[in-house]
């Protein structure tokens, strides 16, 4: 979520991200964890703290922010549902190109990426209009 938070205005107004002020290792790392967040661990606290930390980051970008949403994605495999978001847990992300899409719709795509294949097509047409 934090690229959508470094270049959104009223983001940075609301200085969202420091509502992980507490745990900012988590803003630049998932993989890594202090001893406070082993022992909330085992107490319960650290999972209901970032819960509610994602439900407001989320809201932010997917109802309250009109630049935010811009930013989403439409699986053009379907081409159906919602707009679409990196974060969301049935979304599947393209490893080369970062394009987003439905997780079932990406893994029983037995093809590339259309936005790969798109890129790819376009680099081929450049190189054969240079000749």
């Amino acid at each position: 979520m934090k690229p959508y938070f470094i270049t959104c205005k009223e983001a940075m107004e609301a200085r969202l991200l420091l509502q992980l002020q507490d745990r900012q290792h988590f803003v630049e790392n998932d993989d890594m964890y202090s001893l406070q967040d082993l022992i909330d661990i085992s107490t319960g606290r650290l999972s209901c703290s970032l819960t509610e930390i994602h439900t407001t980051f989320a809201k932010h970008i997917k109802l309250d922010c009109e630049r935010c949403q811009a930013k989403g994605f439409v699986c053009e495999l379907c081409k159906e549902g919602d707009i679409l978001f990196p974060f969301d847990s049935h979304t599947s992300v393209c490893h080369e190109c970062s394009a987003v899409f439905h997780r079932d719709c990406y893994y029983d795509n037995s093809t590339t990426c259309p936005r790969c294949a798109r890129m790819t097509d376009r680099q081929q047409d450049e190189v054969e209009e240079e000749k």
